[in-house]
């Protein structure tokens, strides 16, 4: 099975060393019968995934550029894509043009979440950016499930040099979030806290509780949609259309 995960930003956008750890760390979820492959935008949209940058016309931008990576991910014989991150960039575009399954990292994490936990916490960079991902649980159905939100309070550039701090940080919002809200599970929102500079199974030690992270998810839930051979319905994801 060969799964292409998407970076949001074309190539050069990202430092250099924080998209060779990104897409190492893609790769490392390689394993027998599953081959990992990391892609990029055909160009710049304007959208800066590290250390933010920005607006609302970048980000349309940047679905449509990223929606058309992975349309072309079919044509390149690729089983199933993914866009890196947690704004599932281009996943609703690409899946009206697409066969293969195009799985969103954020939509992949809550699905999984939703069969381990009745109360989940989700922890974030930057509480600012709290409305929007609860506009995000709401559209995908999962407003229910999430009980509460966290930050780290940090951009994902300053994390490598006060990893640390952020990994205090973390913990303590994940307790908080156990104690006050009666979280069960935390969700990461936010690939550069996890598995980028800690793991899941490290944090939940910390914590107490599981913690998932949206990489792990969406390989999972790709190797799941391919190997049951389910069709998108044609209602919902009417050909050509997006």
């Amino acid at each position: 099975m060969r799964i292409l995960a998407v970076l949001p930003a074309a190539k050069g956008v990202y430092p250099d060393e924080a998209e060779r750890r990104r897409s190492e760390r893609l790769v490392s979820y390689s394993r027998p019968g599953v081959e990992m492959a990391v892609g990029f935008p055909a160009e710049r949209s304007g959208f800066v995934p590290y250390g933010g940058g920005g607006g609302a016309a970048q980000r349309a931008q940047n679905n449509i550029l990223m929606a058309q990576r992975m349309i072309a991910a079919e044509a390149e014989g690729f089983d199933a894509a993914f866009p890196f991150g947690m704004i599932d960039f281009g996943v609703e575009i690409a899946r009206a043009h697409c066969r293969i399954p195009i799985v969103g990292q954020t939509q992949a994490t809550y699905c999984i979440a939703a069969m381990m936990a009745s109360r989940v916490g989700v922890i974030s960079y930057q509480s600012s950016g709290h409305n929007w991902f609860w506009r995000q649980a709401r559209e995908y159905g999962f407003e229910r499930l999430i009980v509460g939100m966290g930050a780290a309070e940090m951009s994902n550039s300053e994390m490598p040099a006060r990893r640390n701090e952020l990994y205090e940080r973390f913990v303590a919002e994940g307790k908080r979030l156990v104690k006050d809200e009666g979280a069960d599970l935390i969700v990461c929102h936010g690939m550069s806290m996890c598995p980028i500079e800690f793991s899941a199974a490290e944090y939940s030690k910390g914590i107490g509780v599981p913690v998932l992270e949206g990489i792990g998810c969406a390989v999972a839930m790709c190797e799941a949609w391919v190997n049951m051979g389910t069709p998108y319905s044609p209602i919902r994801y009417p050909r050509g259309a997006g």
